[in-house]
């Protein structure tokens, strides 16, 4: 018994043609692979910006607990500073009442505290000035983050509504993605710019 193909080539060429439109019908249009893929490439920078952004983030904050930490301490030293000076000056008040030996001792002190004040001074200031250093250190490193913080969030938008543009089929809301996407990278490279400006790359 022998299976017979009972047709002619007319309908063989329609059926291929028919499979061929369906075949098309299911696939998605040249534009819908290209949102897939510029979506993905997309998701790499918003999460090269994030890496960027959360860097400078936590640069800044331990440069400003470095900032927080040096201020308390020279505003220890200047407590002792003050401390000295209040030493300093009941010795010069019992200077006034004393002779010989004892007012002698009195003047040694009185120096001593002089140039005991001006060490700790010295120290104070230097702790302030390293102090100041760090709060510029977080404004510098603050701008390259606000400008990687801004590329994460346009990627972001970018990305939603490409996904929006695959759901609904509509080209030009996926072309207002790419311009948000575009804004996104022209703040990505400013980051970039502003720390490479800053010395803080």
């Amino acid at each position: 018994m022998s299976n017979k193909i009972d047709f002619s080539l007319e309908e063989l060429d329609a059926r291929l043609e028919k499979a061929v439109k369906s075949v098309k019908e299911t696939n998605s249009p040249q534009w819908m692979r290209v949102l897939s893929l510029l979506t993905a490439v997309l998701a790499v920078f918003t999460a090269w910006a994030s890496l960027k952004g959360g860097g400078f983030s936590g640069r800044a904050m331990m440069s400003k607990n470095e900032a927080v930490f040096n201020q308390a301490r020279a505003s220890d030293q200047w407590a002792f500073f003050q401390s000295k000076g209040i030493k300093g000056m009941i010795k010069e008040s019992e200077l006034d009442r004393s002779q010989g030996a004892k007012r002698k001792k009195l003047q040694e002190d009185i120096a001593r505290y002089d140039q005991e004040k001006a060490e700790i001074s010295a120290k104070a200031k230097a702790l302030e000035d390293k102090a100041n250093e760090c709060n510029e250190l977080v404004t510098k490193l603050g701008q390259p983050g606000k400008a990687f913080g801004y590329s994460v969030t346009l990627f972001q938008v970018g990305i939603a509504l490409s996904g929006l543009a695959a759901l609904t089929k509509r080209r030009w809301i996926w072309f207002f993605g790419l311009g948000v996407a575009v804004c996104g990278l022209a703040y990505f490279a400013q980051g970039y710019w502003l720390a490479w400006h800053l010395g803080i790359l």
